[in-house]
């Protein structure tokens, strides 16, 4: 059958025509492959309407994705708009648009409790809610690849946000990365008044330790903000999981002796070493700057909310928020005497659920040699392996 688009009569019918087997495609569309689910979505958000959104409205920051201000979150230069129809994510062109349809991907509007969020759009695909940011700047290759970098490492201790696609074509200079849609620590905190202890302790401990893997991995974020760090619950334990984000000003370290220079992270939550952006430019320890950012996450995270043991976390967050890069005590010695008051105390059972898994088993005894030689030729070990440890907190 042939319809002559030129005559109105026979467009009507065509459409209709159309709209009836793409209605039909739809409803069957769950039993279709991935790649046909796909093409179905894809022509399904062609002939429907779409929000309009703004044009050439995403800024990431002097710092490739750094938001730098007066107080945590806000931003220094042009603000990016937003719109209420859909999520602030700019679409320059429609080509990035057009990608995410080709890929299955349908914006959201933007979330209310998290307003203004210009680099990040909600979306959904086959069901499933994730962030889409689009990275551009002078740190966007750098973040891309320090996600991936990470993303090897398959450890309870490693808290960087799941990659869990990157989204690129010839249209598009930029990377799209998706990440599983998660509730900034902020947000969680305001919105939560029935914080006990040991959620207190978990995010706390879950903190440090994501931060001294990142250490450990020889990645020093140098933006630790409440922002940077997202909850999620999982069906494994009572107790939120927290995630680390936002690496487009992170730099790799070798050990607390690497320096950089120059003003990065957030005012408030940045350590008084790294100056500012009305100072000289000043040189400083990366890791041991990401350790005064530490002491204020941990001092946040308890603020309003209660603590087991209000003498040991005092002298452990005024330790690392020392105006003396040099006396800040290392993040291993701060869990060791976070866990002798916290985690160590609930094994008994107290709290069920608190103690999800063991830092490092105890090992049994073998012989040396043979202990040695596994070691040595096990990479994964030499980075899991902390004898002073023996739980993590989940």
């Amino acid at each position: 059958m042939s319809f002559n688009l030129s005559n109105k009569v026979q467009a009507f019918k065509f459409i209709f025509r159309l709209y009836n087997f793409i209605s039909s495609m739809e409803d069957l569309s769950n039993d279709f492959s991935p790649d046909s689910c796909i093409v179905t979505k894809f022509i399904l958000n062609w002939i429907r309407p779409r929000p309009t959104l703004p044009q050439n409205t995403l800024h990431t920051g002097s710092k490739g994705g750094s938001k730098k201000g007066p107080k945590s979150g806000s931003k220094v230069g042009t603000q990016a708009q937003t719109t209420q129809a859909a999520s602030g994510l700019s679409i320059s062109g429609g080509h990035a648009w057009a990608l995410l349809q080709m890929e299955g991907y349908t914006l959201l509007p933007e979330d209310s409790r998290q307003p203004g969020q210009s680099t990040i759009a909600r979306a959904v695909r086959f069901g499933y809610v994730v962030a889409l940011k689009l990275l551009r700047g002078s740190g966007a290759t750098n973040e891309l690849d320090i996600l991936k970098y990470l993303q090897t490492f398959d450890s309870q201790e490693n808290h960087t946000i799941k990659l869990l696609d990157v989204l690129h074509s010839d249209t598009i200079t930029s990377n799209i990365i998706v990440m599983p849609w998660q509730s900034p620590l902020n947000v969680f905190l305001d919105e939560r008044s029935d914080i006990l202890p040991n959620m207190v302790e978990s995010l706390q401990n879950q903190f440090l330790e994501g931060v001294w893997f990142l250490h450990e991995c020889g990645i020093a974020h140098l933006d630790l903000k409440p922002e940077n760090v997202l909850l999620s619950y999982t069906d494994s334990s009572p107790l939120p999981r927290l995630s680390i984000i936002d690496f487009g000003i992170s730099v790799h370290v070798e050990s607390e002796e690497t320096m950089v220079e120059g003003f990065r992270g957030t005012p408030f939550w940045s350590a008084l070493e790294v100056g500012s952006d009305c100072r000289p430019t000043m040189k400083y320890s990366a890791i041991l700057a990401d350790w005064w950012s530490c002491g204020q996450m941990i001092l946040y995270i308890a603020q309003p909310h209660p603590v087991n043991d209000a003498s040991v976390f005092a002298l452990t967050h005024s330790k690392l928020l020392s105006s003396d890069p040099s006396s800040r005590p290392p993040l291993g010695k701060v869990l060791d005497s976070l866990h002798a008051v916290g985690a160590v105390k609930r094994i008994g059972g107290t709290d069920e659920g608190f103690v999800c898994a063991q830092r490092v088993p105890k090992w049994p005894c073998i012989n040396t040699c043979w202990y040695v030689c596994f070691f040595c030729h096990v990479p994964s070990l030499r980075l899991m392996y902390r004898p002073s440890e023996q739980v993590v907190l989940g």
